[in-house]
């Protein structure tokens, strides 16, 4: 802490120079040594020193005590006399100057020291109390609050003008008043009085108080008790807040938030840098994003490649200060595409400059999809009877070729033309078997129903579409012990089966795989209403699904279209799925296709249950399932990983796939539950057995199995823990790998 500067005013030279080694020994600073009053005023007032010494008696006109008369006209400076002797009139003139002590000579180092000290700490104490009452003062009369001060019952005796402002008294008519007047209820005010006397302090108490005009107003007092000598309640201090306005906008906004987080319909806030900054819960569940993991983030993350010329339309649009209306095709979290409708609007400040924009959406994917599969069947439905009124003539026309060429046969049978009439009437044949195909479409065929299982005609037409398939392509049956019976013609049962098994060879060119399956499903009204015609009820599913080349998204929209195929020209009449669904919506069934190009194809397919249990059930391949489990598998080779992909998910599994460990790594970061981790030991970068430890402590439950062609020995060497792990070798089948996992899930 530093020293304080101090002035000698002595005419003793001796005496001063003992004085200022004196200070000098305690490390004050002397900043100048004086003989007469004269000079001390005018020093003072320049150098402006922290204490005087100051001796009452000097030479010339001006003594100590007038020098500092003048000095304290100007300054607030301690001084300290030094003399040796006084008269009592000298004394009563020294005191009218209250000085900070008297050092009588000759003195002790000592008292010197302890005067000074004494005056500086009085001096600096009272420099802060003044301080004090100075803010005070200032917070008093020019705080937007109300600041008053009452006796013990309320009476007020001072209050600021923020005070009579608010209450719209003046204060005469304030002050000495109990202050009931003030109250919206006067019975709060002895509540008031009583919580306060109780408590001795009250923080951000509500009140409901009023002004002269009798308008309500909301405050919020802080205040506490003064205390006499005696320890006994003398008043109460106080701080009121008008908190009228405060009220109103934290209803709205309370209101507006309700409103907000109730909402079905998705809020996004951004910045202009088009940073997320608030998003409502309706966001969470349309896009699977929590709020923690959008907050901070570009909004292009729920967008998706599909949107990229609708997004730059509506950036061009809001950068110009006007709200866009439109529709995307946005990307959930599971990367799932859904159709979203927004309107985004920018959000303006006080300088008329956009600080925000703000977008409130819909997911519209059910809507979109059910408009689709209504355009469908409405397309359908009027190429239907087209084609059935196509099929009337054209029926009409080979029964006149039909029959007059079987006349002119019957009559030249050996004549010369008999081989061009059975040429003829066998072209008119099979324009018949066409005819019976558009009218199938068209459902005006004439079905022959018949309770069939659905589990038993899948089995027996599996040897018929094995030959068809050819060695190439790997036929699987999964099918559900408890799928059902349906009533259905059949020849037409069989007919759109091998429909769709022929479509699936051909989109494998170069082979693959193939999967019929057949479970029970029940739809409660909302599930039927996803397809236009369905009602609820009970129903057989059966999946037909290929992992052949896939489908574009615009063929995949046109694929049950009548005379529409993806065949080279003269491999496809176009008919053969138009005869599916013309079938299947004869009886009373729903069909659609998910597809991918590279990815394969997927028909579904709904026929409606009969209410019979069926007498025989079809044998199910025995076999154990892990439904609900899930896993994660981590395979390097792109022939194998889909391979294993596919045994893992007819076992009931939920896969997740990596092609190295620091991808594997990364999906065990942001996926909450792994029930699995199946990986291979040999992997790019970081080893399986890398992998298998780093993932055991995000998921210390995990079961593990690694899997590899080097032998169970080449883990031992590694150090790996067999007894904590399942080791399978490659190649493994599908049984083995089943066996292997019933035993490290238990």
């Amino acid at each position: 802490m530093a020293k304080a500067n101090i002035l000698i005013v002595e005419d003793e030279s001796i005496i001063a120079s003992v004085i200022a080694a004196a200070l000098k020994k305690f490390e004050y600073e002397v900043i100048d040594i004086l003989n007469t009053g004269e000079a001390a005023v005018t020093t003072a007032l320049r150098k402006k020193p922290d204490l005087i010494l100051m001796d009452i008696r000097l030479q010339g006109e001006l003594d100590g005590i007038g020098a500092v008369e003048l000095i304290q006209k100007q300054m607030d400076i301690p001084v300290i006399y030094l003399t040796a002797y006084a008269d009592e009139p000298t004394l009563e003139r020294a005191k009218k100057t209250k000085p900070y002590g008297y050092i009588p000579k000759p003195f002790q180092e000592i008292e010197l020291k302890t005067t000074i000290e004494m005056a500086l700490y009085k001096h600096g104490f009272e420099l802060q109390l003044k301080e004090s009452e100075a803010r005070f003062r200032s917070l008093f009369e020019n705080s937007q609050d109300v600041i008053y001060i009452s006796d013990k019952e309320g009476k007020l005796l001072a209050i600021n003008l923020a005070g009579v402002n608010l209450f719209g008294y003046a204060y005469e008519e304030l002050l000495g008043n109990t202050s009931e007047q003030l109250y919206a209820d006067p019975r709060d005010r002895k509540s008031y009085l009583a919580q306060i006397k109780n408590k001795k302090s009250l923080k951000d108490y509500e009140l409901l108080l009023k002004n002269k005009r009798g308008d309500i107003i909301h405050g919020q007092e802080t205040a506490n008790t003064m205390i006499d000598k005696d320890g006994k309640i003398c008043g109460i201090q106080g701080i009121i807040r008008d908190v009228t306005e405060k009220k109103k906008r934290e209803e709205t906004l309370l209101l507006l938030q309700t409103a907000i987080d109730s909402s079905s319909e998705a809020v996004i806030i951004t910045d202009r840098q088009a940073k997320i900054v608030y998003v409502n819960p309706a966001v969470e569940t349309m896009t699977g994003f929590s709020a923690l993991e959008l907050l901070g983030k570009d909004v292009s993350l729920l967008g998706s490649e599909e949107s990229e010329e609708t997004n730059k339309e509506m950036w061009e649009t809001i950068q110009k200060g006007r709200s866009w209306a439109g529709e995307f095709v946005n990307r959930r979290k599971d990367s799932s595409l859904y159709n979203q409708r927004a309107i985004i609007s920018p959000v303006l400040d006080d300088k008329g400059e956009i600080s925000h924009y703000v977008s409130i959406a819909s997911d519209i994917t059910k809507e979109k999809k059910l408009e689709e599969q209504m355009l469908q069947a409405a397309k359908m439905d009027s190429l239907g009877r087209l084609a059935s009124g196509i099929a009337h003539d054209f029926n009409n026309y080979l029964t006149i070729i039909n029959g007059y060429s079987e006349m002119l046969l019957a009559e030249n049978e050996n004549g010369k033309d008999s081989e061009n009439l059975k040429i003829i009437l066998q072209a008119g044949k099979n324009a018949s078997k066409l005819v019976a195909k558009i009218l199938g479409f068209s459902r005006r065929q004439a079905p022959a129903p018949t309770v069939l299982d659905v589990n038993t005609i899948l089995a027996e037409l599996e040897r018929m579409v094995r030959r068809l398939l050819g060695e190439r392509i790997e036929l699987r049956l999964e099918l559900n012990p408890s799928a059902g019976r349906v009533c259905f013609d059949p020849g037409q049962f069989e007919q759109l089966l091998i429909n769709l098994v022929l479509n699936a060879r051909d989109a494998m060119p170069g082979g693959g795989k193939l999967i019929l399956a057949s479970e029970p499903r029940a739809l409660d009204e909302a599930q039927a209403a996803k397809h236009p015609g369905l009602r609820p009820g009970n129903y057989v599913a059966i999946r037909v699904q290929d992992s052949g080349t896939g489908m574009e998204p615009q063929e995949l929209a046109r694929i049950f279209e009548p005379f529409f195929t993806t065949k080279p020209a003269g491999e496809g009449t176009g008919l053969g799925l138009a005869l599916v669904f013309g079938i299947i919506g004869q009886n009373g069934g729903v069909i659609w296709a998910e597809s991918e190009p590279g990815h394969g194809s997927t028909f579904h397919l709904l026929l409606p249950q009969t209410a019979t249990a069926p007498s025989v059930e079809a044998e199910r391949r025995p076999g154990r399932r892990f439904d609900g489990r899930s896993v994660l598998l981590i395979e390097d080779e792109q022939n194998i990983r889909p391979l294993l992909r596919a045994i893992l998910e007819s076992l009931g599994l939920e896969v997740l796939e990596a092609a190295d460990g620091a991808q594997g790594i990364k999906i065990a970061e942001e996926t909450p539950h792994l029930d699995l981790l199946f990986s291979d030991v040999v992997l790019p970068g970081l080893s399986g057995i890398e992998v298998a430890e780093r993932i055991r402590k995000l998921h210390p439950k995990i079961a593990v199995i690694l899997s590899s062609g080097q032998g169970e020995n080449y883990l031992k060497r590694a150090g790996l823990d067999l007894a904590k792990v399942q080791f399978i070798a490659k190649p493994s089948s599908r049984k083995s790998i089943e066996e292997k996992i019933g035993e490290a899930l238990g």
